[in-house]
């Protein structure tokens, strides 16, 4: 009689484990509805990410205080704690992420001219002197 009373009771306890597992799903969406595909949800040690459409489905989430991490890059991130009894559906809309940076001014200091090579010519002298010659032998008299 004792054996059986200890069945019933593991069996009472087995079964009561098992219904404190819940489901908790839904949509993660921006401010236009549109799905975040690639965003991650974190439901206490178990993680999840949607699919095209911005549903996830988690499975065996334990009852009670349940905290709940969602983030997407660009995107503010989103943490709640939540008190979990029986499935739930959690839907969320991620606000966009902008920063406002001061205005940045460049200005050149120098105003002088730089000469590179391309710019130097070729004397009036210089061209006589090779007039006979190449163009090449006339070139190896500027630098560079």
């Amino acid at each position: 009689m004792l054996k059986k009373k200890y069945l019933i009771f593991c069996f009472l306890l087995f079964s009561l484990c098992l219904f404190s597992q819940n489901t908790i799903s839904g949509k993660i969406t921006n401010q236009e509805n549109i799905p975040l595909e690639g965003s991650h949800i974190h439901i206490g040690k178990k993680t999840g990410t949607p699919d095209a459409l911005g549903n996830y489905f988690i499975k065996n989430v334990s009852s009670g205080k349940v905290k709940v991490h969602v983030s997407y890059i660009g995107y503010q991130s989103i943490d709640t704690l939540v008190v979990l009894n029986n499935d739930l559906v959690l839907n969320f809309k991620l606000k966009e992420l902008t920063f406002r940076l001061n205005e940045i001014n460049v200005i050149h200091a120098r105003n002088t001219i730089n000469k590179s090579v391309l710019d130097q010519k070729i004397k009036e002298e210089t061209i006589e002197k090779y007039s006979s010659k190449s163009l090449g032998d006339a070139l190896k008299e500027i630098a560079g």
